[in-house]
């Protein structure tokens, strides 16, 4: 797959600081949240990005998460255009909490510190806040890279994608579609509004890979978002990410979005907390199966231990039948694997 045209960031020299120049009198000022862990080899391209947007910018606020490798030594040249704070390791929530709390820009971008921006990224949220005032967040699309490789050339759900076209700009009361999956594939997309953030508070420290997800349900339950099609986002796949390896993606997700769903359904009322229940369901099973395919694949003794570990927690049996069937040498396993989505009903 051929990468699409972006700026490229390794190398480039530091440009002038534009971190917190006042815009002009009536335009939002834009505060930049960006938390880091062990990102040496990488925050320097982000933070170059960020300095490179054509919107001015209120302040740039990095929040280094404890990083053990060279990340402060990265961040040093950028120091007095930057708000620098270093707390001791405590996850991507509070990092995000931390940046947030110092910020004071009417919105709030967010980035990791592994990712970068194209130069127009703020410039073209903040006109889409402009036009949708109601918006509770601005999301724009982009590409996943590895190296200088395209390797997914969006990062919207293909709900979006499809009601993206043929417009540029997509304004969605998406809570329905967002209970069913993350539509947006990193919080280096968005932009939100302060007004937004204060109505549903900090993003919840007990979800260690998806309190972004969870953070976006809480904003979406009352407010729409708007997308744009413009990739103007570049998401770094680093298989050392908290997210992990990409065979283990959305197991690592699975931990955290079903008690999300749960929550979910207990807020939720009538039809749609009985479909929400459902998706606990279907998400169970397919977590189960896809633990099961992983350990057949590559390591069945952490399958095995992840599965029991969420039979644990959630009692679904999807787990503990493929916990039991990972447990069976591979011949006899050939006719329980067979048996086991009936057993389900599947």
């Amino acid at each position: 797959m051929a990468a699409p045209s972006f700026t490229r960031w390794e190398g480039r020299p530091m440009t002038q600081s534009r971190s917190r120049v006042a815009p002009s009198p009536g335009r939002p000022q834009v505060s930049v949240v960006i938390t880091t862990f062990n990102h040496a080899a990488y925050i320097a391209a982000a933070l170059e990005s960020v300095l490179a947007q054509t919107y001015p910018l209120h302040e740039i606020v990095v929040v280094d998460d404890g990083s053990s490798d060279a990340t402060s030594d990265s961040i040093r040249p950028y120091l007095d255009r930057v708000h620098y704070i270093r707390q001791e390791n405590r996850g991507i929530a509070r990092a995000r909490n931390t940046g947030v709390a110092a910020a004071r820009g009417d919105l709030i971008a967010l980035l990791d510190g592994d990712d970068v921006w194209e130069p127009g990224k703020i410039e073209r949220q903040v006109a889409a806040v402009s036009q949708h005032p109601d918006a509770a967040l601005i999301a724009a699309n982009g590409v996943e890279f590895e190296g200088d490789t395209a390797v997914f050339e969006h990062l919207f759900a293909r709900a979006v994608r499809e009601r993206l076209r043929p417009p540029t700009m997509l304004k969605w009361d998406c809570y329905d579609a967002l209970v069913e999956r993350n539509l947006i594939f990193t919080v280096s997309q968005v932009l939100i509004p302060r007004w937004a953030l204060e109505r549903v508070g900090e993003s919840d420290r007990r979800f260690s890979t998806s309190s972004d997800w969870d953070l976006y349900l809480r904003l979406a339950r009352d407010h729409p978002f708007v997308f744009l099609s413009e990739r103007l986002v570049r998401w770094r796949y680093l298989d050392t990410s908290a997210s992990g390896p990409r065979e283990r993606r959305m197991l690592q997700w699975a931990v955290d979005d079903i008690p999300i769903l749960k929550r979910e359904a207990r807020r939720g009322r009538n039809a749609r907390a009985d479909r929400i229940r459902g998706l606990v369901q279907e998400k169970c099973r397919r977590t189960a199966y896809t633990a099961f395919g992983y350990g057949e694949r590559h390591d069945r003794r952490w399958a095995r231990q992840y599965l029991w570990r969420m039979w644990r927690r959630h009692h679904s049996r999807a787990f503990l039948t493929y916990y039991v069937v990972l447990l069976v040498p591979p011949r006899p396993r050939t006719a329980l694997r067979r048996w086991a989505p009936r057993m389900m009903g599947w």
